[in-house]
């Protein structure tokens, strides 16, 4: 315990005083996204077929932060109904990456669509939840009223409070490898005024609706003042890996 505990100073201290090379060494959590698909602010119920593509600046082998903002990451699938939903791991969220913005295009119903920098600048409108689930005998279990209250009159002997837990391992989405996602993702995207026929001639737009040129560079937001991820978003990966390593998981 004294060991484990004097490990965990050592991390905290090296995120603190060395916050980049922590961010940029310790993978990004898994993420099973759930889309909607929407156009007026009505459901889309067709097939949607879509790619997302993401930019951002990378680490060198120094852990040091590239300048130039580069495509870091793509995936394409199809939506068959409203409500659809997909593990994105290392897309999103890229490894040794300081993700900038992500655009997504495709087609529904014969008629194209893109719609760019769909998450906001450094991805801020994505809203994700921490997966509810505690990690016991190698499955996955969600704590029931009750569980804390049990915890605490045992001395947290988990064993003692195995009527609070209920097995949620057959519930939850799992990766190819059998591990659940650690977070939980909705992501609304809004085709009003993007879509047009899938032809080479042009139409009149609708109003505010604006010509999108599929050979025009990627939209780039404004770069000017982009800094690491702050301390605490670090150091909370680090830990994480670590115990996630503990548990015989991949961080």
């Amino acid at each position: 315990m004294k060991k484990i505990s004097f490990f965990l100073i050592g991390l905290a201290v090296s995120a603190i005083f060395n916050p980049i090379t922590a961010r940029a060494d310790v993978a990004p959590p898994s993420k099973y996204v759930t889309l909607f698909f929407e156009q007026a602010g009505q459901p889309i119920n067709d097939p949607v077929n879509f790619t997302i593509r993401c930019y951002g600046q990378t680490y060198d082998y120094q852990f040091n932060l590239n300048e130039e903002v580069i495509e870091v990451s793509d995936y394409s699938d199809t939506c068959q109904s409203y409500g659809c939903s997909f593990g994105l791991a290392n897309t999103l969220d890229v490894y040794r990456t300081e993700e900038r913005y992500c655009n997504i295009s495709g087609s529904v119903n014969n008629q194209n669509f893109s719609v760019d920098n769909f998450l906001g600048d450094d991805l801020v409108n994505l809203k994700c939840d921490r997966a509810d689930f505690t990690i016991y005998d190698g499955e996955y279990w969600k704590e029931a009223p009750g569980f804390d209250q049990c915890q605490q009159e045992n001395n947290y002997d988990l064993d003692a409070c195995r009527e609070f837990l209920i097995n949620m391992t057959d519930q939850l989405a799992l990766n190819e490898e059998g591990y659940a996602y650690e977070e939980l993702c909705d992501i609304t995207v809004s085709l009003q005024d993007t879509v047009k026929p899938d032809k080479t001639d042009k139409i009149n737009p609708e109003p505010g609706a604006k010509n999108i040129d599929k050979d025009q560079p990627p939209f780039q937001p404004n770069n000017s003042e982009i800094q690491p991820r702050p301390w605490y978003t670090r150091l909370y990966n680090v830990v994480r890996c670590f115990f996630l390593n503990i548990f015989g998981q991949k961080c």
